[in-house]
């Protein structure tokens, strides 16, 4: 088996795990939004922009990650996971701990 984490233990997103698409809808449930339009200008970007993104014409970009994280305080860790990332070696040791996880985490 290919070991596809760097030294932080995040894994590659790939084409085939790679699903914009429930990050968006999963950030816009929680915040209560019902458009892709009120998503972008709360995201700070255009509605042509969540299309993109949801259509997987672009890339969630590390500025709009850090967006996400500001408007949802939903972790990194965790905007990644429900993009389609497995989650990191350190996410994964901390729940096989029994670790309880605070809203932050998810």
């Amino acid at each position: 088996m290919v070991n596809l984490s760097n030294e932080k233990g995040l894994v590659a997103l790939t084409s085939e795990n790679y699903h914009p698409e429930l990050l968006l809808d999963r950030l816009a449930s929680l915040l209560g939004i019902e458009t892709d339009a009120e998503l972008g200008r709360r995201l700070g970007v255009s509605p042509t922009t969540i299309s993109e993104i949801r259509t997987k014409k672009r890339r969630v970009s590390s500025a709009v990650l850090i967006r996400m994280y500001e408007v949802s305080k939903l972790s990194i860790e965790t905007l990644r996971v429900l993009q389609g990332a497995p989650p990191s070696v350190a996410h994964r040791e901390r729940a096989r701990a029994g670790e309880q996880f605070s809203r932050a985490d998810y």
